[in-house]
């Protein structure tokens, strides 16, 4: 005689622990507030200098170096820059908006980088970390850190060079370097990420195929 059988799923074991998952929620949370600040700290970074008439500080750097505090038998600090506030007045209208414009697009791609983390972290928690929009959202990620950063230090770079010609005619002197850093670093951690959305992919592809299996 054939017994009945339950067909009730069995439900798999959580995959996060509760506590580690609380955790990851917190940090979540954090994430997703930094992420608000930084966008609003986009927004007043461009509409503060134009609508407040707040100066812009700029780091201009110099055409020679800079002797700092040389008393006391303490050795002297040598700048290799300066802290420049420039107002709207300062320099032209293309060299402001530059420097706005690296200005919010710095604090963008925060805002954007942020935002991908706190989704990521409470996928992680929630055991999903191959969930299907991952692998878009690190795409998202790598471009705003390698596109919009390259883009943000182009645009600052010209903007600086321009400011610190501008000044330079306007004291009479050339105590600034028409030139700009550049740092690299937020470049190639964007294209480790992008590398990284591949790998996101595949695995999340990986485990689609192997959802059904036992």
């Amino acid at each position: 005689m054939l017994m009945p059988t339950s067909s009730a799923p069995s439900v798999p074991p959580p995959v996060v622990a509760s506590r580690d998952a609380t955790a990851l929620r917190f940090v979540a949370a954090l994430a997703l507030t930094a992420s608000a600040v930084w966008a609003i700290g986009a927004m007043l970074a461009v509409l503060l200098p134009l609508v407040g008439g707040e100066p812009v500080e700029v780091e201009l750097l110099a055409a020679g170096a800079v002797t700092v505090g040389d008393a006391d038998g303490i050795p002297p600090l040598i700048a290799q820059s300066y802290l420049v506030l420039v107002d709207a007045g300062d320099v032209s209208g293309g060299a402001f908006g530059l420097l706005l414009a690296e200005a919010g697009l710095t604090n963008l791609v925060g805002a954007v980088v942020a935002g991908v983390i706190a989704f990521a972290l409470r996928a992680i928690a929630r055991g999903d970390a191959f969930h299907r929009a991952m692998p878009g959202l690190m795409v998202a990620v790598g471009s705003a850190l390698a596109i919009g950063m390259l883009a943000a230090s182009a645009l600052g770079g010209l903007g600086r060079m321009m400011a610190a010609d501008e000044l330079n005619a306007a004291a009479g002197s050339e105590q600034l370097a028409v030139g700009f850093a550049f740092d690299p670093v937020p470049v190639v951690v964007g294209v480790a990420v992008l590398a990284l959305a591949f790998v996101f992919r595949a695995g999340a592809r990986l485990q689609r195929e192997t959802a059904g299996l036992v």
